[in-house]
C-alpha cells in the first residue's frame, strides 16, 4: 500500500519526487506539486477482490476527469500522475 499506510490519516502527505496528497475526504485525495499545481485525484475503490485506487486527471476542456488507471496500491495510482 505504501504512502505511509494510505496516509494514515494525515491531511496533507509529502511523498516523493515533490508530490503531495492532500486529504479530500475518506477515500479521496488531491495529488498536488509541491508549487501547488494540481496533477489529479486518487479514488479508492472497494471491490470484491479488495480496494482499487484510480487515478484521475481534470480535463478542462470538457470539465471533467478522465481515469489513467486502477492500481492495487496508492504509490502506482500516485506514479500515473508524475
Amino acid at each position: 500500500m505504501s504512502i505511509a499506510t494510505e496516509t494514515a490519516g494525515a491531511e496533507t502527505l509529502r511523498s516523493h519526487a515533490g508530490i503531495e496528497l492532500v486529504k479530500v475526504h475518506d477515500g479521496l485525495w488531491r495529488v498536488r506539486r509541491s508549487d501547488g499545481r494540481i496533477l489529479g485525484h486518487i479514488e479508492r475503490v472497494h471491490t470484491a477482490a479488495g480496494n482499487v485506487y484510480v487515478a484521475k486527471r481534470f480535463n478542462a476542456v470538457r470539465a471533467s476527469f478522465l481515469s489513467l488507471g486502477q492500481f492495487w496500491n496508492i504509490q502506482d495510482a500516485v506514479d500515473c500522475l508524475r
